[in-house]
């Protein structure tokens, strides 16, 4: 009776309308229609022909196509905030991410960052000030005492109220306080002190499903960034790598070209664009 059940499982399945949200989402699909779950993954009309046809064609997983419903200051063909980011226009990502409909009881939350940035950000302070939020929340347990004023005046973002008078932390706490449990892109082997604060902190169950990525192809053999970190010592090489939606304004991008001038270390930077946005870097250091 119990596997009869389980065959007859629906699921739905509605990630935020970002790529760093849909591919976890995805992986947490595909593990579960492993289970004989039949998973419906929701998204908007562009953002599913994105995905790999591979996906597209996995066995218990079926896409259902909702139309973009129209928003003031949202152009046409903008359906993810990649797109609202490429515009440059910050204020459309927030217009981005309102939800479009409520779809099913019971329902999870699912959050795809880790458990330690959750914990810090801590969507349930009401109104907090910069200062603020250089303070990690009572009882977090962490090596870092306190953030720069500038991380508490970026992650103080997550609290501006927009024109429908919520934050992007506001409807965090909504979904976490309609929801059932919380599903964390995460293990217990990495951050097991963190999901432990999570549950305390939001008074539910939080369910460890990560970490959640996408199985990439094998690596030529003579690639020549591999090949160029086996020859550093363990421990030496700084790798940076802010995604593919922050883009680094140029006074952030010379404030790291500085810094790691002066730091005399090794590092591998992920950077698109490349030189085209730090002329003349490449000849100050010796690339690989």
């Amino acid at each position: 009776m119990a596997q009869e059940y389980q065959r007859e499982l629906r699921v739905v399945m509605f990630p935020w309308l970002a790529h760093g949200h849909i591919t976890p989402f995805l992986e947490l699909a595909k593990s579960l229609a492993t289970h004989g779950l039949k998973i419906f993954f929701v998204s908007t009309s562009l953002n599913i022909k994105r995905i790999k046809p591979e996906v597209l064609d996995a066995p218990g997983i079926e896409m259902v196509e909702l139309a973009m419903p129209s928003v003031e200051g949202l152009p046409p063909g903008v359906e993810s905030s990649a797109d609202a980011a490429n515009t440059g226009e910050a204020p459309l990502r927030s217009s981005v991410a309102t939800p479009l409909t409520r779809l099913c009881d019971p329902r999870f939350c699912a959050t795809l960052g880790s458990s330690f940035m959750e914990g810090l950000l801590d969507i349930t302070r009401e109104n907090p000030t910069a200062q603020d939020l250089t303070v990690p929340p009572p009882g977090f347990s962490s090596l870092i005492s306190r953030r720069e004023l500038f991380e508490g005046e970026r992650a103080l973002e997550l609290y501006e109220k927009h024109s429908d008078g919520l934050s992007v932390a506001d409807r965090g706490s909504i979904c976490v306080r309609e929801s059932w449990a919380v599903a964390c892109n995460t293990c217990l082997e990495l951050e097991g002190v963190y999901v432990e604060y999570l549950q305390s902190l939001r008074k539910l169950s939080v369910f460890p499903v990560g970490i959640l990525v996408r199985e990439l192809p094998p690596l030529p053999i003579d690639d020549i960034c591999l090949q160029w970190l086996d020859k550093q010592p363990p421990g030496s090489v700084v790798v940076l790598a802010f995604g593919s939606e922050y883009i680094l304004t140029q006074q952030e991008l010379a404030a790291i070209r500085v810094g790691l001038l002066e730091s005399s270390v090794s590092f591998l930077w992920v950077l698109p664009g490349g030189e085209d946005r730090l002329p003349g870097f490449q000849d100050q250091i010796g690339v690989c």
